[in-house]
């Protein structure tokens, strides 16, 4: 059996040390046979550096460079896609989730008919703000995929479950991994609070997965249109009114329906 650990890095030079040794005293430890796929983001600080010097010393890290930036969930996707093991951990790199819950989450997996497991903190070490919006996001999530309410970056599956998935447009991995075939459970994790910066996601940045999640996946455009025709009926709504009222939803529906982006692109593999 081995297990993958594919961590998407960005702006880590502090942290993917750390985290890296986290990761291999604790599967040594537990005897659990793995390999690491760091996938630097095309980050802009000497992570990569940091990532060669480690990889010299241990041919189970087998860090990825990207020559362009494209984002999160593309370097996760490449991560995966080049993951040997029977199963796939997906870790942040910025120390939040911690790797001692690692064996857990595995074990989670293995002893049931799982194919995919989050780790889910019952507490989160976040500032208010982001603790909340993050709680409502969940919430809204919960209600229209709640398949999908446990999301987190946090997370183990079978590797039977991944699936090809066109990334020169714009996607979440979850929605695109999640079907009414795969079975999903959680694991009670801890969370520790940032050490390294801030987080990398700003504020126009978290909308824009909103934006995606909401005009991609879900049906809450085509809910909303209804319901400006059901109005439009019922209330004798001026038909330009409704027109200027609908074609922010429909501009945003075909932009996010049809929006292509930049596929990740490999400069370099070490110990492939």
């Amino acid at each position: 059996m081995l297990l993958s650990v594919v961590i998407p890095v960005f702006k880590s030079e502090r942290s993917i040390n750390i985290l890296y040794n986290q990761i291999r005293d604790t599967l040594e430890k537990e005897a659990i046979s793995f390999e690491i796929i760091p996938v630097s983001d095309a980050s802009p600080d000497n992570v990569w550096q940091v990532l060669e010097n480690l990889a010299k010393t241990d041919v189970r890290l087998k860090p990825i460079l990207f020559k362009n930036n494209a984002g999160q969930q593309q370097a996760t996707l490449c991560g995966i896609d080049h993951a040997s093991g029977d199963f796939i951990l997906t870790i942040d790199d910025d120390l939040e989730f911690s790797p001692a819950d690692i064996p857990t989450m595995l074990r989670t997996l293995q002893d049931s008919e799982l194919d995919l497991v989050y780790g889910v903190a019952q507490k989160k070490e976040q500032k208010g703000i982001k603790r909340f919006s993050a709680k409502i996001a969940r919430g809204i999530i919960g209600i229209f995929f709640p398949r999908l309410r446990y999301l987190e970056s946090f997370r183990i599956f079978r590797k039977d479950i991944r699936t090809t998935i066109n990334n020169k447009k714009k996607f979440i991995l979850d929605f695109e991994y999640s079907n009414g075939k795969i079975k999903i459970g959680k694991c009670d994790v801890s969370h520790n609070k940032r050490m390294f910066g801030e987080s990398n996601y700003s504020m126009f940045g978290s909308l824009h997965i909103w934006f995606t999640f909401l005009f991609r996946y879900s049906f809450i455009p085509h809910l909303t249109l209804a319901l400006l025709l059901v109005l439009q009926f019922l209330c004798s709504v001026n038909l330009v009114a409704s027109l200027l009222l609908a074609s922010p939803i429909v501009f945003l529906y075909i932009k996010y329906r049809l929006q292509t982006t930049d596929a990740y692109l490999i400069e370099k593999r070490i110990n492939e």
